[in-house]
Protein backbone atom coordinates (compact mmCIF):
# COMPACT_ATOMS: atom_id res chain seq x y z
CA UNK A 1 0.00 0.00 0.00
CA UNK A 2 1.47 3.70 -1.00
CA UNK A 3 1.86 6.12 2.07
CA UNK A 4 0.07 9.01 0.43
CA UNK A 5 -3.14 6.83 -0.28
CA UNK A 6 -6.04 8.06 2.22
CA UNK A 7 -4.16 11.77 2.90
CA UNK A 8 -5.28 14.90 1.75
CA UNK A 9 -3.50 16.72 -0.23
CA UNK A 10 -3.03 20.18 -1.73
CA UNK A 11 -1.52 21.47 -4.37
CA UNK A 12 -1.42 24.44 -6.45
CA UNK A 13 -1.43 24.16 -10.07
CA UNK A 14 -1.48 26.68 -13.44
CA UNK A 15 -3.78 26.67 -15.79
CA UNK A 16 -3.59 27.01 -19.36
CA UNK A 17 -4.76 30.45 -19.68
CA UNK A 18 -2.19 31.43 -16.80
CA UNK A 19 -4.98 31.44 -13.77
CA UNK A 20 -3.26 29.67 -10.56
CA UNK A 21 -6.19 27.02 -8.52
CA UNK A 22 -5.61 25.33 -5.07
CA UNK A 23 -6.77 21.28 -5.66
CA UNK A 24 -7.51 19.36 -2.92
CA UNK A 25 -6.85 15.81 -3.41
CA UNK A 26 -7.91 12.92 -1.96
CA UNK A 27 -6.35 9.72 -3.25
CA UNK A 28 -7.74 6.07 -2.91
CA UNK A 29 -7.44 2.65 -4.02
CA UNK A 30 -10.13 0.87 -5.81
CA UNK A 31 -9.97 -3.69 -6.03
CA UNK A 32 -11.11 -4.36 -9.66
CA UNK A 33 -10.92 -7.42 -11.45
CA UNK A 34 -7.64 -6.71 -13.48
CA UNK A 35 -5.90 -5.36 -9.75
CA UNK A 36 -5.66 -2.58 -7.79
CA UNK A 37 -6.56 0.89 -9.01
CA UNK A 38 -5.48 4.04 -7.84
CA UNK A 39 -8.34 6.87 -7.96
CA UNK A 40 -8.73 10.16 -6.16
CA UNK A 41 -11.31 13.07 -5.23
CA UNK A 42 -10.50 16.58 -6.73
CA UNK A 43 -12.12 19.29 -5.45
CA UNK A 44 -11.23 22.73 -6.23
CA UNK A 45 -10.72 24.92 -3.21
CA UNK A 46 -9.12 28.14 -4.02
CA UNK A 47 -11.91 30.27 -3.12
CA UNK A 48 -12.11 28.85 -0.08
CA UNK A 49 -8.26 29.24 0.46
CA UNK A 50 -8.36 32.95 -0.49
CA UNK A 51 -11.43 33.84 1.95
CA UNK A 52 -9.45 31.92 4.55
CA UNK A 53 -6.40 34.21 3.64
CA UNK A 54 -8.34 37.62 3.59
CA UNK A 55 -9.99 36.66 6.70
CA UNK A 56 -6.92 35.61 8.66
CA UNK A 57 -5.31 38.91 7.16
CA UNK A 58 -8.07 40.89 8.56
CA UNK A 59 -8.01 39.35 12.12
CA UNK A 60 -4.17 40.49 12.08
CA UNK A 61 -4.85 43.91 11.13
CA UNK A 62 -7.60 43.91 13.78
CA UNK A 63 -5.05 42.75 16.34
CA UNK A 64 -2.34 45.22 15.68
CA UNK A 65 -5.00 48.17 15.69
CA UNK A 66 -6.17 47.06 18.91
CA UNK A 67 -3.22 46.62 20.65
CA UNK A 68 -1.57 50.01 19.01
CA UNK A 69 -4.77 52.18 20.11
CA UNK A 70 -4.12 54.71 22.22
CA UNK A 71 -7.63 53.98 23.47
CA UNK A 72 -9.04 51.83 26.15
CA UNK A 73 -9.82 48.39 24.04
CA UNK A 74 -11.24 45.34 25.96
CA UNK A 75 -12.64 42.46 24.74
CA UNK A 76 -15.39 40.63 26.48
CA UNK A 77 -17.32 37.30 26.09
CA UNK A 78 -20.67 38.27 25.95
CA UNK A 79 -22.31 35.04 27.97
CA UNK A 80 -19.86 35.46 30.91
CA UNK A 81 -18.60 38.95 30.62
CA UNK A 82 -15.35 37.99 31.40
CA UNK A 83 -12.73 40.39 29.99
CA UNK A 84 -10.54 37.97 27.12
CA UNK A 85 -8.08 40.56 26.58
CA UNK A 86 -7.38 44.32 26.74
CA UNK A 87 -5.12 46.46 24.96
CA UNK A 88 -2.15 48.15 26.62
CA UNK A 89 -3.72 51.56 27.15
CA UNK A 90 -6.85 49.80 29.14
CA UNK A 91 -3.70 48.62 31.68
CA UNK A 92 -1.85 51.47 31.88
CA UNK A 93 -4.91 54.18 32.36
CA UNK A 94 -6.75 51.90 35.01
CA UNK A 95 -3.48 50.54 36.49
CA UNK A 96 -4.29 46.39 36.50
CA UNK A 97 -1.66 43.78 35.13
CA UNK A 98 -3.19 41.99 32.20
CA UNK A 99 -2.62 38.48 35.13
CA UNK A 100 -5.19 40.57 37.30
CA UNK A 101 -7.65 41.56 34.53
CA UNK A 102 -7.99 38.38 31.84
CA UNK A 103 -10.92 35.86 32.65
CA UNK A 104 -12.41 38.67 35.10
CA UNK A 105 -15.13 40.66 34.68
CA UNK A 106 -16.30 44.06 35.34
CA UNK A 107 -17.95 43.95 38.03
CA UNK A 108 -15.29 41.33 40.29
CA UNK A 109 -12.65 44.92 39.37
CA UNK A 110 -14.86 47.09 40.66
CA UNK A 111 -14.16 49.16 37.26
CA UNK A 112 -18.05 51.01 37.37
CA UNK A 113 -18.44 53.60 40.14
CA UNK A 114 -21.92 53.13 39.71
CA UNK A 115 -22.87 49.38 38.71
CA UNK A 116 -26.36 50.15 37.88
CA UNK A 117 -24.48 52.51 34.95
CA UNK A 118 -23.46 49.08 33.82
CA UNK A 119 -26.36 47.12 33.87
CA UNK A 120 -27.71 49.96 32.17
CA UNK A 121 -25.15 50.13 29.01
CA UNK A 122 -25.68 46.41 28.73
CA UNK A 123 -29.24 46.23 28.62
CA UNK A 124 -28.88 49.61 25.97
CA UNK A 125 -26.40 47.66 23.66
CA UNK A 126 -28.49 44.26 23.73
CA UNK A 127 -32.27 47.25 22.19
CA UNK A 128 -29.50 49.03 19.88
CA UNK A 129 -26.71 46.26 19.22
CA UNK A 130 -23.91 49.34 19.62
CA UNK A 131 -23.14 52.03 22.20
CA UNK A 132 -21.98 55.09 20.85
CA UNK A 133 -20.62 57.96 22.79
CA UNK A 134 -22.05 57.09 26.59
CA UNK A 135 -20.41 59.16 29.42
CA UNK A 136 -19.43 56.75 32.02
CA UNK A 137 -17.68 56.90 35.30
CA UNK A 138 -14.64 54.55 36.33
CA UNK A 139 -12.50 53.30 38.96
CA UNK A 140 -9.13 52.30 38.69
CA UNK A 141 -7.07 49.80 40.82
CA UNK A 142 -5.80 51.77 43.49
CA UNK A 143 -9.55 53.70 43.50
CA UNK A 144 -8.96 56.53 41.26
CA UNK A 145 -12.11 57.90 39.57
CA UNK A 146 -11.90 58.68 35.88
CA UNK A 147 -14.14 59.82 33.12
CA UNK A 148 -14.73 58.01 30.10
CA UNK A 149 -16.33 58.20 26.66
CA UNK A 150 -17.79 55.00 26.30
CA UNK A 151 -18.64 52.78 22.76
CA UNK A 152 -19.11 49.07 22.11
CA UNK A 153 -19.88 46.88 19.12
CA UNK A 154 -20.51 43.35 18.80
CA UNK A 155 -17.84 41.44 17.01
CA UNK A 156 -17.17 37.94 15.51
CA UNK A 157 -13.98 35.96 16.59
CA UNK A 158 -13.35 32.16 15.78
CA UNK A 159 -17.13 31.46 15.02
CA UNK A 160 -18.37 33.18 18.72
CA UNK A 161 -19.90 36.31 19.30
CA UNK A 162 -17.45 38.71 21.72
CA UNK A 163 -18.34 42.69 22.70
CA UNK A 164 -15.32 44.73 21.85
CA UNK A 165 -15.45 47.96 23.82
CA UNK A 166 -13.67 51.30 24.17
CA UNK A 167 -13.06 53.83 25.95
CA UNK A 168 -11.32 57.69 25.96
CA UNK A 169 -9.91 59.02 28.87
CA UNK A 170 -11.29 62.41 28.91
CA UNK A 171 -10.59 63.46 32.92
CA UNK A 172 -8.56 65.83 32.26
CA UNK A 173 -10.91 67.89 29.85
CA UNK A 174 -13.58 67.29 32.77
CA UNK A 175 -11.28 68.87 35.13
CA UNK A 176 -10.83 71.75 32.95
CA UNK A 177 -14.00 72.00 32.35
CA UNK A 178 -15.02 72.61 35.74
CA UNK A 179 -12.17 74.60 36.37
CA UNK A 180 -13.66 77.17 33.80
CA UNK A 181 -17.20 76.94 35.01
CA UNK A 182 -16.01 77.50 38.84
CA UNK A 183 -13.87 80.46 37.00
CA UNK A 184 -17.35 82.24 35.64
CA UNK A 185 -19.05 81.57 38.94
CA UNK A 186 -16.43 83.33 40.57
CA UNK A 187 -16.73 86.12 37.82
CA UNK A 188 -20.30 86.43 38.56
CA UNK A 189 -20.35 86.46 41.90
CA UNK A 190 -17.79 88.97 42.02
CA UNK A 191 -19.36 91.55 39.54
CA UNK A 192 -22.56 90.86 41.63
CA UNK A 193 -20.60 92.32 44.92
Amino acid sequence: EHPDLGKLREIEIQLENGKRKIIQISPFTVKTEDGYRIGSITRDITEQRRAADVSRENEERFVHVFHASPSQMAITDISTGKYMDVNQSFLQSLGFTREEVIDKTAAELNIFVDPSQRASLIEKMKEQGYLRGEDVRVRTKTGDLRHGVFSGEYIQMQEHTFLLTVMNDITERKLAEDAVLETRRRLLEAQEL
